[in-house]
C-alpha cells in the first residue's frame, strides 16, 4: 500500500515537474517566446480547424498568435483571411479584425478619376476588442480622387505600429470590378487616420513562399484572387488602418534628367516622351489612360460624336524645365462604322 501511495506521489510530482518546465521561458531563437516552435501552428476558422483539439468553431473577432504562427479566417466575411507565419511574432498577441461599416466614416477616402473603392474598409488589432469601437474610426479617411473609390471596409489594425520579425499576408475580400485589365486595386494605409499614403506590397510566388516558411497554407494563384474578389498585402508591420482602392490602371515608371518615354497598357497609343532636361531629379511619373465606351457614348449622344481616351499624368500640377510632348490617339469620324478605332490624324 505505501508503495502504491509512493508511485503515485512520484508521478504526480513529475507531471508537476515537467508541467513547470514546459511553461518555462527561452529567448533562444528557436523559441521567441513560451512556445516551442516545434509545435503545430494555430489555425481559426471554418477552413482551417484547429487540429490539435478538433475545433471546428469559426473566427468571430479576434484570435491569438504566438511564435509557432497561425492563420485567420472570418466567419461573417467569406474570403477575409490573416497569416502569421512561424518565428514572426515575438509574444503571445491577440489579434483582431473587422469591417467597418461606411456610414461610421467621417469623410471618405480620397480618390482620383476612374478609381473607386474595391472593399469595404478593414479593422485589425492585438490588444483586444477596444480597438473595434467608434472611438478607433479613422478621424480623416482615405481621401478619393475623381473615378477613385473604396471597394471594401476600411480594415483597422492594432495595435498600431506592431512590428513582426518577417512578411506577414492580409487578405481582404472587395466587391471591385477590374474590367479586365483597365483598373486595378491600390492599398492605402494610416498610421493614425489622419493622412494616408499608399502601401507597396508587390511580390512574387518565390517570395510567397518564403514568407510561409512550411506552413500548411495554401495561397491562390493572382488569377484566383481576382476570380474571388479577393485582394492580397504583404506587410511587416500593421498600421491602424488598411483600405482598398479601386482606380484606372496606372503605369508607372521612373524617369531622371535624362528623359524617357512612357506609355500606357491599357491604350498603347497613349504616350508620354520626357525630353533630356525636362526634370532636375528622378522622380516616379504615373500615366493614366482610360477608354471611353462606345456604347455609352451612342446610347447618350447617338452618332453626333466621338471621343479619345482620358488621359491623366502623375504628379499632378508639376512643372518641367522643358516642354514633354503627349501623344493621345484622336477617335475617327462618325462616318467610319469602328468609332472604337482610334487614329493619329
Amino acid at each position: 500500500m505505501m508503495d502504491e501511495t509512493l508511485t503515485c506521489h512520484q508521478v504526480s510530482s513529475l507531471a508537476r515537474e515537467n508541467e513547470r518546465d514546459s511553461y518555462r521561458l527561452s529567448w533562444g531563437t528557436e523559441n521567441l517566446d513560451n512556445i516551442a516552435l516545434s509545435s503545430s501552428p494555430l489555425h481559426s476558422g471554418r477552413s482551417s480547424p484547429c487540429r490539435d483539439h478538433g475545433d471546428h468553431s469559426s473566427f468571430l473577432v479576434s484570435f491569438m498568435v504566438d511564435a509557432r504562427g497561425g492563420a485567420m479566417r472570418g466567419c461573417r466575411h467569406n474570403g477575409l483571411r490573416i497569416i502569421i507565419p512561424p518565428k514572426k511574432c515575438s509574444a503571445p498577441t491577440r489579434v483582431t479584425c473587422r469591417l467597418v461599416k461606411r456610414h461610421r466614416l467621417a469623410t471618405m477616402p480620397p480618390m482620383m478619376e476612374g478609381e473607386g473603392l474595391a472593399s469595404r474598409l478593414i479593422e485589425v488589432g492585438p490588444s483586444g476588442a477596444q480597438f473595434l469601437g467608434k472611438l478607433h474610426l479613422p478621424t480623416a479617411p482615405p481621401p478619393l480622387n475623381e473615378g477613385e473609390s473604396l471597394v471594401s471596409r476600411i480594415l483597422q489594425l492594432g495595435p498600431p505600429g506592431t512590428k513582426f520579425l518577417g512578411p506577414v499576408i492580409v487578405e481582404i475580400p472587395h466587391f471591385a470590378s477590374l474590367r479586365g485589365k483597365e483598373r486595378e486595386l491600390v492599398i492605402l494605409r494610416s498610421e493614425t487616420g489622419e493622412s494616408w499614403k499608399e502601401h507597396q506590397c508587390e511580390h512574387t510566388p518565390e517570395e510567397l513562399n518564403r514568407i510561409l516558411n512550411g506552413m500548411d497554407e495554401e495561397l491562390d494563384p493572382p488569377e484566383e484572387l481576382e476570380r474571388k474578389r479577393l485582394c492580397r498585402i504583404i506587410t511587416r508591420d500593421f498600421p491602424q488602418y488598411f483600405a482598398v482602392v479601386s482606380r484606372i490602371k496606372q503605369d508607372n515608371n521612373l524617369i531622371g534628367p535624362e528623359g524617357g518615354i512612357l506609355s500606357s497598357t491599357v491604350v498603347p497609343q497613349v504616350q508620354a516622351v520626357f525630353p533630356e532636361g525636362a526634370l532636375t531629379k528622378k522622380i516616379r511619373v504615373g500615366l493614366q489612360a482610360q477608354p471611353v465606351n462606345i456604347s455609352v457614348v451612342r446610347k447618350i449622344l447617338g452618332n453626333k460624336a466621338s471621343f479619345s481616351p482620358i488621359v491623366t499624368l502623375e504628379p499632378r500640377r508639376r512643372k518641367f524645365h522643358k516642354p514633354i510632348t503627349m501623344t493621345i490617339p484622336v477617335p475617327k469620324s462618325n462616318s467610319d462604322p469602328i468609332l472604337n478605332v482610334f487614329g493619329f490624324n
